[in-house]
């Protein structure tokens, strides 16, 4: 079996104060990337925001071929 990596995604969740949360999308973010390399690009961003992070998703994708 082959496993070929493919670039993912991470869903950034934000805390609007209330019951709702805002959330967006970083797409195309390679395997090689390090979680410590995504909190610190998302934390970056959010710093220009006005919310808070709750919470953060790393989606990773990969084909597996016979």
């Amino acid at each position: 079996m082959t496993t070929v990596e493919l670039n993912g995604y991470v869903t950034v969740y934000l805390s609007t104060g209330l019951e709702d949360r805002v959330s967006f999308n970083l797409n195309n973010i390679k395997s090689t990337a390090t979680d410590e390399d995504i909190y610190d690009i998302v934390t970056a961003i959010v710093a220009l925001l006005e919310y808070p992070v709750d919470e953060i998703l790393r989606h990773e994708k990969s084909n597996l071929t016979a």
